[in-house]
C-alpha cells in the first residue's frame, strides 16, 4: 500500500510512534519506538534499541500497528501492517546516520528549551540509550485508519 505525502510528512514530523504488537498469548504490547525513516512506497524503519518484548513478539507475528497522534491539530494514524527485523549487521549506515542526526537534534532541542525557559537541570534522556540500535523494524503497511474525527459541517 502507498503512502501519500500527508502521511509521510506527518510520520516523520514525529519523533516516536507507539507500535503494537501480540505475544503469544494473544495479548497487545505496546512501545515507543523511533521513527528513522518513511517511503512513499508503504514501508516504514524503526529504530529498536533494545532486543525486548516486541521483537520477541514480532518473530512469533509479524502483524504490527503503529500509531502516531498530534493532539494540538486533533490529527492521527494507525498503520497496520506485517514486519520484518533486520539485524544490526544489514542495517543500511543511512539508517544509523539519520538515528544520530536525530538523537544529537533531539538533545540541541532540549537544551534550547532548558536555555530559553530558565529551567536547569533538565536531563538530556537520549544520550543514555544505546550508541547503535540492536537491529531496524522494517514494515510493510497494508492498511491506514486515519485517527481524525468526523465533524460535521454547519
Amino acid at each position: 500500500m502507498k503512502l501519500n505525502e500527508e502521511i509521510i510528512t506527518f510520520l516523520k514530523s514525529k519523533d516516536v510512534v507507539l507500535v503494537s504488537t501480540l505475544d503469544e498469548k494473544g495479548r497487545i504490547h505496546c512501545a515507543v519506538k523511533g521513527i528513522v525513516e518513511v517511503l512513499k512506497s508503504g514501508k516504514i524503519f524503526i529504530i529498536d534499541l533494545f532486543s525486548g518484548q516486541t521483537l520477541k513478539n514480532i518473530r512469533k507475528n509479524p502483524n504490527v500497528s503503529i500509531a502516531a497522534t498530534d493532539e494540538v491539530r486533533f490529527k492521527g494514524y494507525t498503520l497496520q501492517g506485517k514486519a520484518i527485523i533486520v539485524p544490526k549487521w544489514q542495517i543500511h549506515q543511512d539508517f544509523i546516520n539519520k538515528w544520530e542526526t536525530h538523537v544529537i537534534q533531539k538533545v540541541s532541542d532540549r537544551i534550547s528549551r532548558s536555555v530559553h525557559s530558565g529551567k536547569k537541570g533538565m536531563q538530556h534522556y537520549e544520550l543514555s540509550l544505546p550508541d547503535n540500535p540492536k537491529h531496524i523494524i522494517d514494515i510493510q503497511v497494508e492498511n491506514i485508519i486515519d485517527l481524525s474525527p468526523r465533524v460535521k459541517k454547519k
